[in-house]
């Protein structure tokens, strides 16, 4: 009999359960590991900006809700979308630009608050049609057909916005203006998301509705981070920060199943959203490329994970549950490098935990291709090219 594809395609109830536990345990951990030095002192330990292991105080870091209620979550709740179909919404970013920029226009120009909100959604969905033409029109992938559109929309967004960023005085934006406001706005929109998820039904739902979907909350996205910082800032690459994609990898959507589907979002991305966060200030720093590498790390170290979990689903055994575990112990280990020690100690985390991972995935990988899982996955493939991810 042939193997699912996805785990989305496991109906049962023992593949959902595993799914959930699995995403809890991560977070929970990550969180155990990440939060405890900052619940004890008040400050992140790590390498941030001080090689030295000397505390370090991250004022982005003094305000969790505001981190798990950032703008950044609704795009993030838009790739989750497209995920559990088994696509890739590389346009989310520019959409979230797209949306900032027409907003602060509209505001300079004198609109009231509720057209701002017109302004932002009205970006939104005509590049969320955009990109349905697109897929339509040329029949390509849908992370192909959203990075075109990205780089198309990266001028428009300049256009808007200027070479840098676009200041906005904070009496125009109303009542959209300060932290708080940010805050609710962004809890409604994104509660309002996943109940459009829901309806939408995941896989069975129309691709059409979910890449509109995605592209208008994400612009939403840019209007609370107008209305938190006053400002539309420019979009200088067609793909922007990874916590997006790495939050929606976190919160379970390659491997959660349809039941609970809204429940699952409500619950699991913001505080993906915060882990994203911590680990992107506070674990390994590579030097000369900024923050945005070692979340990338992290997305795909969760990837691994949820891969040695769909093979352990596949062929149950203790060999493949405890290569699961190896992959959640190295993620653990790694993150606990975030904690104040001597830089040898650090390094042997980071090289331990990664050597951990690989383990894991290798034992998978080795499953994988033991039941002849690339062959059944090259049949699937058919005359009109690659199936489901």
């Amino acid at each position: 009999m042939t193997s699912p594809s996805s785990l989305s395609e496991k109906t049962k109830p023992d593949a959902q359960r595993a799914g959930v536990l699995f995403t809890a345990i991560l977070l929970l951990g990550l969180a155990a590991i990440l939060l405890a030095p900052w619940i004890r002192s008040g400050r992140m330990w790590g390498p941030m900006g001080n090689s030295s292991g000397d505390a370090v105080i991250n004022p982005l870091l003094s305000d969790f809700h505001g981190q798990m209620l950032h703008p950044l979550l609704l795009p993030a709740l838009g790739v989750f979308w497209l995920l559990r179909r088994g696509k890739l919404d590389l346009s989310v970013w520019a959409s979230f630009a797209l949306g900032c920029g027409a907003a602060a226009q509209a505001a300079r120009w004198g609109a009231r608050p509720a057209w701002l909100l017109v302004a932002a959604a009205g970006a939104g969905l005509a590049l969320g049609l955009w990109n349905l033409l697109l897929v339509r029109l040329t029949r390509a992938a849908v992370w192909m057909a959203t990075l075109l559109t990205a780089v198309l929309a990266v001028s428009l967004v300049a256009a808007l916005t200027g070479p840098v960023s676009l200041r906005v005085s904070p009496a125009l934006l109303g009542k959209l203006t300060g932290q708080q406001a940010g805050l609710l706005a962004t809890a409604g929109i994104f509660f309002v998301g996943a109940l459009g998820i829901g309806l939408n039904g995941y896989e069975r739902g129309p691709l059409g509705v979910a890449l509109v979907g995605s592209s208008v909350l994400s612009a939403l996205g840019g209007l609370c981070w107008l209305g938190r910082s006053a400002e539309a800032v420019a979009l200088p690459l067609p793909v922007g920060d990874p916590r997006v994609l790495a939050a929606a990898v976190m919160g379970g959507a390659l491997i959660l199943g349809s039941r609970g589907r809204i429940l699952h979002a409500l619950v699991f991305l913001p505080p993906a959203m915060l882990l994203a966060t911590l680990w992107r200030y506070s674990v390994w720093d590579f030097p000369g490329s900024g923050y945005g590498w070692n979340v990338l790390l992290l997305a795909g170290l969760v990837l691994g994970g949820q891969w040695a979990l769909r093979e352990c689903l596949v062929r149950p055994g203790r060999r493949l549950l405890a290569a699961v575990g190896l992959c959640l112990l190295g993620i653990f280990l790694l993150a606990g490098s975030a904690w104040q020690m001597p830089s040898a100690t650090r390094w042997v985390l980071r090289i331990g935990g990664l050597g951990v991972w690989a383990l894991g995935v290798f034992v998978s990988v080795q499953a994988f291709f033991h039941r002849g899982g690339l062959a059944r996955a090259l049949e699937r493939q058919g005359p009109d090219g690659p199936g489901r991810i």
